[in-house]
Order: structure tokens, then C-alpha cells, then sequence
């Protein structure tokens, strides 16, 4: 490097260290030069990113290069020390290159729990707080037998220092199974069950032991979707067994999201609310933020009376253009925002986010938007905005984004805009200066098959 200014080498490790999860990068600057290896290794080892199989190969490799060999060991070992995060995701990569050659373990084998842990079976990581287990879908599940080790038992040895959990894209047995993965961990803070699950047997209702949530102190949890192939919600069991643990019963729980309702019948959506406002009921104060999908259903729907404490509420609306005519505002059946804020009285709501996602469906004509457009009526919010008890309210954003089959559903979109944007500006909220509204990117479902609506 004679010749080449060279920067002081405290400066290239500050460098280095802003290029965590840069594997490829990492790796170039180890081999770049001697007083750069050091530092280089230890940022590769801080955060491990693995989204395919040659990833996971090379780790594998290195987790039992020189078996036998005390000096390896210890090498080994003392790198693995340095992990404070550690991802096996190959959702980015399917997504990109949708070729399942290379892919990990588990998308083309729904044992995925099973395949990949054993790898580290006895092999501590003792700075790991983060663990991510994420698939990009879930296949059919196979008949295979579950293996004859003991994987929560092995969680609680090997990464007994995690603190956030994302299980994503899995097969399970029961709903017993699942539990039990996440409580093999005593140190388990965040939970994110990711998107998707699929859950073979139904489970009867689950009795909290010390192997299934006695201790269990979550303060951050998504709930996604749980697909149970006997028709079985697993969401609302998990909100069941939740309300015996330690999250709900000495109330840890500070924020929630509730994903994967819109795929539910109107029956089994009418359960899972009256479920979750038990939840609520018990956590009262102690939560902080709640992040709910919303839908029409049978009975009362969602009630936020005790959540008192409330300092952010996202409430997440689908709706299809065509089937038929949804409007925000009215006093209806397809009027689900409502009655939800009707119950909400909190003098710490500082922002409200209604995020509404419109589905033009094939049937769906110019002329059917633009009688949405003109029935649209959101008035109605206002007399709720008037007598709420709101008062540190700081934001309300309105996210509206729309989904189309056919490029010429485009210019019926923007039309839609417009008048969106005139009849909410009517409202109190603007004239307090707190309204912001957000139009996403319209999407194609011609090539984002994914976001059709198919109830279960």
C-alpha cells in the first residue's frame, strides 16, 4: 500500500464496524490487509446472515472444523462468541431469483425447526440476542415423523441468551409444538411469529406449564397467520394460552400486532376479536402500541375500552372494489373503523394510523369506482373526533394504497384519490393541522399474485 494515503486505523474500524451484515464486503475487507483481519472477523461473527444453502454449508462447516482438535475448537468457538444476531432467511433470495435449488433446509422440507438447530446442538452462543427462522412460504407438509432429540430442550441450552424471536414459515405438529419452541427460551422479550405457520393436528386447549408459558414475560409480540389443516384458528387458541402466561397475567406486554385476520371466515373473525379483547381487558394499561387488521364480522368486534394506556393504534382496513361497495364512513355492515375508536378512551393517544388497502377486482368497471368515490363519506368521523378524549393526539396518517388487476383500473385509482383527498379534508382532524395522508404504489396483482384475498 505504498504510495496510498492510508487512514489512521482506529478510523477503518469505525468503517468496518458500520458494515455489519455485509458479509461479501466483510469478508474483502479481511482479506484486504493484516490490520484489517481482526477487526473484519469480529463484525462478520457479530451478525450472521444466512439465505441460502451454500450459507449454510459454509457455517456448518465451520461449526465442526476440527472436531477433535482442542486449539479448532476453541478457535471456533471464540468466533461464535462474538454472535449477537443470527438469521436463516432465504425469503430475499427466493424472492429474487425463485429458484428453489439453493435454497435452505426447510422451504422444500417443512421441518425446518428440526433441521437447522441440531447443527448447533451443544454449541452456546452466549451474546446471541437476536434468532431469526424464516421461509418465504410453506409447502405442503409432508408425513415425516418428527426427529427423536429434544429441540426445545436444545434451544434453552444453546441460546438461552436470546431476547427476540422471528418464527416464520414453519410446520408444526400441534399448537403444543409451536409453544413450546418459544418457550425453551428463558429470555424470550419479542416474539414475531411471521406471516405464515401451518399447524397439521388441532390442539385442545393448552394448560400452562413452565414447558409451555408459566414464564413467559413477552413485551413485544406480532401474532401472524397459524394455518391449522383441520380448519382449527390457531390464532385464537395462541390468544388463549397467552392469557395464562406471565405476559398477560403481570401485564409485560407493551405492544401487539395482530396479522393474518383477512383470510379468516366472518365467524372465526368474530372469535378472534372477542379472544383479543379479552387480552386487552387484562393487559388494561400496560400496552403501549396495538397494531390490528380489521374486518367486518359477526357480533361485537373489537373493544378498546381498558387499553388506557394507549400511545399508538394502527388499524389496518382491506377492502375489494367490485364484490362490493365499502364505505369508510357510513353506518353499515362493511364500517368496521367506527365502533373500534367509539370504545377507545386514552388521554396518551399521540398517533393514529389507518392504513386502508383497496383490491380492484377484475370485475370491477370505471364506473363502480366512481361511485365509490362519490358515496365515500367520512363525515361521520367527526362527531367522534369532537367527543373522544384524545387530547395529547399529535398525528393521524391515513395510508391509503390500491391494488389492481389491469393497467387501465390506473386512471380510476387516481380519480379515487382525488376525491378521497377532498372529503377527508373536511374533516377535524385537518383543520388541527394533524392529518397526513400517504398514497403507497399501486401494485399489479398481475405480478403480486401473493396479495389476493382468499378467506379461509
Amino acid at each position: 500500500m505504498s504510495g496510498i494515503p492510508t487512514l489512521p486505523i482506529e478510523l477503518v474500524e469505525q468503517i468496518i464496524d458500520h458494515l455489519r451484515g455485509e458479509c461479501r464486503t466483510l469478508v474483502s475487507c479481511a482479506l484486504t490487509h493484516k490490520s484489517w483481519y481482526s477487526r473484519a472477523t469480529m463484525v462478520l461473527y457479530t451478525a450472521i446472515y444466512i439465505q441460502s444453502r451454500a450459507g449454510y454449508d459454509v457455517l456448518r462447516r465451520r461449526r465442526f472444523t476440527g472436531i477433535g482438535t482442542s486449539a479448532s475448537i476453541s478457535a471456533t468457538q471464540s468466533l461464535f462468541s462474538l454472535t449477537e444476531e443470527l438469521s436463516f432467511d432465504e425469503s430475499e433470495k427466493r424472492a429474487a431469483t425463485h429458484q428453489p435449488k439453493d435454497s435452505l433446509p426447510g422451504p422444500t422440507n417443512p421441518q425446518f425447526v428440526y433441521d437447522v438447530l441440531p447443527t448447533f446442538a451443544g454449541f452456546p452462543f452466549p451474546k446471541l440476542r437476536h434468532l431469526t427462522l424464516r421461509s418465504r412460504d410453506v409447502e405442503h407438509p409432508s408425513n415425516r415423523t418428527r426427529p427423536s432429540f429434544n429441540v426445545p430442550l436444545l434451544l434453552s441450552t444453546t441460546f438461552s441468551s436470546v431476547r427476540s424471536l422471528v418464527l416464520d414459515g414453519q410446520v408444526f405438529d400441534t399448537l403444543r409444538d409451536f409453544v413450546r419452541i418459544i418457550c425453551a427460551l428463558p429470555r424470550l422479550e419479542e416474539l414475531d411469529t411471521g406471516n405464515r405457520h401451518v399447524i397439521r393436528r388441532h390442539t385442545p386447549s393448552l394448560v400452562v406449564t413452565p414447558t409451555t408459558g408459566s414464564q413467559l414475560s413477552l413485551h413485544r409480540l406480532h401474532v401472524g397467520r397459524l394455518i391449522c389443516l383441520d380448519l382449527d384458528p390457531g390464532a385464537i387458541a395462541l390468544l388463549k394460552w397467552l392469557l395464562d402466561t406471565q405476559t398477560v397475567r403481570a401485564q409485560t406486554l407493551q405492544v401487539l400486532k395482530m396479522t393474518g385476520v383477512y383470510r379468516l371466515s366472518d365467524t372465526n373473525a368474530g372469535s378472534l376479536y372477542d379472544t383479543l379483547s379479552d387480552v386487552l381487558k387484562h393487559l388494561g394499561p400496560s400496552l403501549r402500541h396495538l397494531d390490528v387488521e380489521i374486518r367486518e364480522c359477526e357480533g361485537v368486534g373489537l373493544v378498546l375500552t381498558h387499553s388506557i394506556g394507549l400511545e399508538t393504534l394502527v388499524l389496518r382496513v382491506q377492502a375489494n372494489l367490485g364484490r362490493f361497495q365499502w364505505v369508510p364512513g357510513r353506518s353499515n355492515r362493511a364500517n368496521v373503523i367506527l365502533p373500534i375508536l367509539a370504545t377507545l378512551v386514552t388521554p396518551y393517544l399521540r398517533r393514529l394510523d389507518l392504513v386502508v388497502e383497496l383490491i380492484v377486482l377484475p370485475d370491477c368497471h370505471d364506473e363502480d369506482v366512481n361511485l365509490c368515490a362519490e358515496q365515500m363519506d367520512w363525515s361521520p368521523f367527526n362527531s367522534i373526533i369532537a367527543r373522544a378524549k384524545w387530547d395529547g393526539l399529535e398525528e393521524v396518517i391515513v395510508k391509503l394504497s390500491c391494488l389492481v388487476h389491469r393497467t387501465g383500473q390506473h386512471t380510476s385509482w387516481e380519480l379515487l384519490k382525488g376525491e378521497i383527498r377532498s372529503r377527508m379534508e373536511r374533516l377535524l382532524w385537518h383543520t388541527r393541522g394533524i392529518l397526513r395522508i400517504v398514497y403507497d404504489t399501486v401494485e399489479d396483482l398481475e405480478q403480486s399474485p401473493t396479495h389476493l384475498n382468499s378467506r379461509e
